[in-house]
């Protein structure tokens, strides 16, 4: 269900069957939801999120479920967070378990993939569904 693009992209398509990545995923730390919220100030807020077995979804998923990205402290904040976005990012695992990372954008140090993750998820594909879904 889309909402707004601005507001929340909702995604529930289907559970992710792809097997897990050679990056070192096993079937219980297999990611099958990413949800990032950004903030900035006091009212502007988005929620992205990303499930399901489409081929954008996988390669997030798939990050989500490595080994790099499972290893990724819990905060990256830089001294100065005036003028940034917020972003926290909170990956639910198959075996249920979840991970939360919060960070700022441009914050200094903050790992490469966390912010390919942030981005793939927030650019993720708009779908397209037929005129009356789903009450056709």
């Amino acid at each position: 269900m889309i909402i707004s693009r601005g507001v929340a992209l909702l995604l529930g398509l289907a559970a992710v069957t792809a097997p897990p990545s050679a990056a070192g995923a096993t079937l219980g730390h297999q990611a099958v939801q990413v949800s990032v919220e950004r903030t900035r100030g006091g009212w502007n807020m988005s929620v992205f999120q990303v499930s399901g077995g489409i081929r954008e979804a996988v390669e997030v998923l798939r990050m989500a479920s490595s080994r790099a990205f499972r290893g990724l402290r819990s905060r990256y904040v830089p001294a100065d967070r005036s003028g940034r976005y917020r972003y926290e990012v909170t990956v639910t695992y198959r075996d249920g378990g979840h991970k939360r990372i919060v960070t700022y954008s441009d914050t200094p140090g903050a790992p490469p993939l966390l912010f390919e993750v942030i981005r793939k998820t927030e650019t993720f594909p708009t779908p397209v569904f037929p005129p009356g879904f789903p009450f056709s």
